[in-house]
């Protein structure tokens, strides 16, 4: 499992290609001629969420990680920050039955010191002393959301726990939207790497919530990673997908959001695409000027 999270970097896999933003239910509407995968704002995310949450409509939001770097918990915040969830679940595969995350806050700070945040991260002894302070940071702000939010764990005894997900739904924690942050590999992946492990894992957030589900990964962990997801991924039912710009336009932050094609259009549209199946051909986006066409008088 760790050889994946510090295997070569294939960022460069993927060459740049020309993307258009598309605008649903509007007259005017950005096309893209080549057929590269859409890109969409921030803004335009969030506010579709919002608006399919609206009519007390729950959702559960399942964001994919790199355990070693930052990039998943800085997506968590931001999602936190701008949809309402009653839950919050994060991924501990060494955590027992009953553990749930702590809502003690001095727990919660012991390592909040300069001192502290500077240290080696045991779990990755790779990180350079900045690299492990902006995950320690970012990892404490998600312990004190899990300290205000309804929290859980999930993966435990390294995901081979297949009584979980009923365990969990009996103590209430997926009631209402829930927001989940697990590896990469239970948002993006179908297949098992371990025989032993939960059937339902993978990936999990098709099979392990009591709400419509969708998942976010973000570009950076597909760009590193893809030729080890794609090994593990099949001509299964197909996600589709839309790009999305980081918050406050990052395109550092951009991810995926991906997920069963009915409640992927539900929310957002004819703007997404199926995904495809090797995320090797999933065009990188790049942000360009639209070409507007317009919409036709014929019927």
């Amino acid at each position: 499992w760790l050889t994946r999270w510090i295997s070569p970097d294939s960022a460069g896999a993927v060459d740049g290609l020309n993307l258009y933003v598309y605008v649903g239910n509007n007259p005017l509407k950005y096309r893209d001629p080549t057929g590269h995968f859409p890109l969409i704002s921030w803004g335009r995310f969030v506010s579709d969420i919002n608006a399919y949450k609206a009519n007390q409509r729950a959702l559960d939001i399942w964001v994919g990680e790199a355990h070693d770097t930052p990039q998943g918990n800085y997506l968590v915040m931001n999602l936190d920050s701008e949809i309402k969830f009653q839950n919050f679940i994060t991924e501990s595969v060494v955590a027992d039955v009953n553990d749930r995350p702590s809502k003690n806050p001095k727990n919660i700070c012991t390592f909040c010191t300069q001192e502290e945040m500077q240290k080696p991260y045991p779990r990755f002894p790779h990180l350079t002393p900045k690299e492990a302070q902006e995950l320690t940071e970012s990892s404490i702000n998600v312990d004190i959301l899990a300290a205000i939010l309804n929290s859980d764990f999930i993966g435990r005894d390294y995901w081979r726990d297949k009584a979980e997900y009923e365990r969990m739904r009996s103590r209430g924690s997926f009631t209402g939207s829930t927001l989940v942050l697990v590896g990469a590999l239970h948002t993006i992946t179908n297949i098992r790497p371990d025989e032993n492990e939960n059937p339902k894992a993978y990936p999990a957030f098709k099979y392990m919530g009591e709400n419509p589900s969708i998942a976010t990964t973000p570009k950076s962990v597909i760009d590193r990673f893809v030729d080890d997801f794609d090994i593990l991924r099949t001509s299964a039912t197909p996600d589709f997908g839309v790009w999305v710009e980081g918050k406050y336009n990052s395109k550092k932050g951009m991810f995926l959001a991906h997920g069963p094609e009915g409640i992927m259009r539900e929310i957002f549209g004819d703007v997404i695409e199926e995904v495809p199946m090797k995320l090797a051909d999933l065009s990188a986006p790049e942000a360009v000027h639209p070409i507007l066409q317009r919409r036709s008088t014929t019927v």
